[in-house]
C-alpha cells in the first residue's frame, strides 16, 4: 500500500444488503509491516442465521467493488450460540419495578459486574456504586460470588446469577432485566470491580468521557488482539441503544467458561462488531500517547523498563499496568486490583503501586486495603 497509515473504511454487502463497514485499523504484517491495513469484522454475528452468502466490500463513495467473495456456507456454526440462559439471575436486593422507574427518571444506568470471595473482596465494588450513584447513575450489581454479600451503596440494586461468562455473561444479564427500558437510555455504563477505586469520585472522568465524540467510549484501549476498548469500564451512547446494537450483540453471547474464549468473544468482539455498525469508539487514556510516554518516561530516569523494552521491540503492553503512574499523573480514577496478584509481574515496581495507593486511600479505609494486599 502507498499509504499503510491511512485509515481506510469500506461498505460491507452481504447477499446485496448493507450491513456494516470494515476499516482498516488492524496489523497485518503479511501485506505491510509498517502499519495497519487490515481489518477484522465479526461477519457471522453481523450477518446472523444464513446458510449461504456472498460478501462485497464496496469504496463507500464510488459505489465500486474493491473484492467479492465465492458463496460462503456454514456461517451459522460461527455464530455464538448462547450455553447459558441469561435470564438465570434472581432478586438479591430492591424492587426492579422501582429500578425502572429510577432508570427512566434518570436516563442513565450503570451495570457492575462483581464477584468477591469474602467481605474484603467487596470493598472495590461498594466504593465503585456509591461513585455511581453520586454522579446521579441508576446502578444495578450483578453479583456471581458463591456467598453474596448482600450491600450496595445506598440506592442501588443487586441481582445474583451463577458464575458463568465472566463480566460480559454478568452485563448480559443486566441488559436482559433492563430489556426494552435500554433503549430510552441517554447513557449506559458498563463496569466492573477489578479496580481499586474511584480515587477522587468519577465526576471529572464522566466530564472527560463526554467531552469524546463517539458513541462507544471507554477510559482505555488495548492492541493485544488489535485496537479496542478494554471493557473494564465503557459508556454506551443513546445510538447505540436505540438501535438494538447493544441488545443483539449480547443475544449472541455464547457465556464460554474460559478467561481466553471471554476476552475473544466479548472485549475484542464488541469494539469490533460495533465499528462494524458504524459506531466509532474513543478513550480518555489513549494506547499511543502512553506507550510513547513510556518512552519517554524510560529515557527521562535513564533505564529501560519492561514495558519500555516491549514496545521498543514492538509488542504491545497493558496501559492500565504499564502506565499506571502515568495514569494517576493524567486523573485516571482507577488502579488495577490484580497487580497486586497475578500481573504484578507487568509492573516494574509493585512497592511503589502500594505506597502511593495507601497515600490516596483515606486512613479510616486501611485496613479494607490492608485486608486486600497486606501493608505498606
Amino acid at each position: 500500500m502507498a499509504r499503510p497509515d491511512e485509515e481506510i473504511k469500506l461498505t460491507i454487502e452481504v447477499n446485496g444488503r448493507r450491513v456494516g463497514r470494515a476499516v482498516t485499523r488492524h496489523s497485518r504484517p503479511d501485506v505491510d509491516g509498517t502499519g495497519f491495513p487490515g481489518f477484522s469484522v465479526p461477519l457471522a454475528r453481523v450477518v446472523g442465521l444464513q446458510t449461504e452468502i456472498v460478501v462485497r466490500l464496496l469504496d463507500p463513495h464510488s459505489a465500486e467493488v474493491v473484492f467479492e467473495s465465492p458463496t460462503l456456507r456454514g456461517l451459522e456454526d460461527l455464530v455464538g450460540k448462547p450455553t447459558v440462559d441469561s435470564t438465570n439471575w434472581r432478586a438479591a436486593l430492591g424492587d426492579r419495578s422501582e429500578l425502572e422507574d429510577h432508570v427512566q427518571a434518570t436516563r442513565s444506568l450503570a451495570i457492575v459486574a462483581t464477584h468477591s470471595s469474602g467481605r474484603a473482596g467487596a470493598w472495590p465494588m461498594l466504593l465503585l456504586t456509591r461513585a455511581l450513584v453520586d454522579v446521579g447513575f441508576a446502578t444495578l450489581v450483578v453479583d456471581t460470588s458463591s456467598e453474596s454479600v448482600p450491600t450496595v451503596a445506598s440506592e442501588a440494586w443487586m441481582i445474583t446469577r451463577p458464575n458463568v461468562g465472566w463480566d460480559f455473561g454478568s452485563w448480559a444479564s443486566g441488559v436482559d432485566l433492563l430489556g426494552d427500558a435500554l433503549d430510552g437510555l441517554d447513557r449506559l455504563v458498563l463496569c466492573n470491580d477489578s479496580c481499586f477505586g474511584p480515587f477522587g469520585g468519577l465526576a471529572s472522568t464522566f466530564d472527560r468521557m463526554r467531552s469524546l465524540d463517539a458513541n462507544f467510549v471507554g477510559l482505555t484501549d488495548g492492541r493485544f488482539g488489535g485496537p479496542h476498548v478494554q471493557s473494564y469500564f465503557m459508556e454506551f451512547r443513546n445510538a447505540v441503544l436505540r438501535d438494538g446494537s447493544l441488545r443483539r450483540f449480547f443475544d449472541t453471547y455464547s457465556f464460554p467458561d474460559d478467561k481466553a474464549a471471554a476476552v475473544r468473544e466479548g472485549e475484542l468482539a464488541l469494539t469490533r462488531f460495533l465499528d462494524c455498525l458504524g459506531h466509532d469508539h474513543q478513550v480518555v487514556h489513549r494506547y499511543d500517547d502512553l506507550s510513547r510516554r513510556i518512552i519517554e518516561r524510560d529515557a527521562k530516569l535513564g533505564k529501560p523498563s519492561g514495558a519500555g523494552d516491549m514496545l521498543r521491540h514492538g509488542q504491545p503492553v497493558n496501559t492500565t499496568y504499564a502506565a499506571w503512574d502515568l495514569l494517576l499523573d493524567d486523573g485516571f480514577p482507577f488502579v488495577k486490583r490484580n497487580i497486586f496478584t497475578s500481573m504484578g509481574h507487568l509492573v516494574d515496581d509493585v512497592g511503589a503501586v502500594r505506597r502511593r495507593l495507601f497515600a490516596m486511600v483515606s486512613e479510616r479505609d486501611h485496613s479494607e486495603l490492608i485486608a486486600e494486599i497486606g501493608s505498606v
